[in-house]
């Protein structure tokens, strides 16, 4: 095992298998739990590590899409994605966050990962950062 037989190990490898995009909490809990770690630690490791990423997400998501555009094969694809969280996001400026809290579903298929597509459009909208940060909150208890 990797990160070896103790439980600071097997706490650490649910942790970082919760911030794995589109495992998160469905393989993190169950592997900590097969690990043999009682299932109330592994749900409070793997709900920190899932929300570990998002104020990285949400602080970045503009800076790395700057420099993707910058080149020719990821440009195009940046701004197919930004066009198509822009339309979604027609609604979340009318409505802002709970606008923002009734897209994600249905944004869910098409990013697969819950904290970019809050990210994404919250960012193209121009949602504070608290706010994107309590919706993701609430999303992650929602599971």
């Amino acid at each position: 095992m990797i990160f070896g037989e103790s439980v600071v190990g097997k706490l650490a490898m649910t942790f970082f298998m919760a911030m794995v995009p589109v495992v998160e909490l469905r393989g993190a809990i169950p592997l900590g739990v097969a690990a043999g770690l009682p299932p109330a630690a592994v749900a409070v490791t793997a709900m920190a590590g899932n929300l570990t990423p998002v104020p990285c997400i949400l602080l970045l998501l503009r800076r790395v899409f700057a420099l993707m555009r910058k080149s020719a094969w990821l440009g195009p694809k940046v701004d197919r994605l930004e066009r198509r969280a822009h339309l979604k996001g027609r609604k979340v400026q009318k409505y802002r966050t709970l606008g923002l809290v009734l897209l994600v579903p249905a944004l869910e298929p098409l990013f697969a990962v819950a904290p970019l597509s809050i990210g994404m459009v919250g960012a193209i909208v121009g949602l504070a950062f608290g706010s994107m940060v309590v919706i993701q909150l609430l999303k992650l208890l929602r599971r």
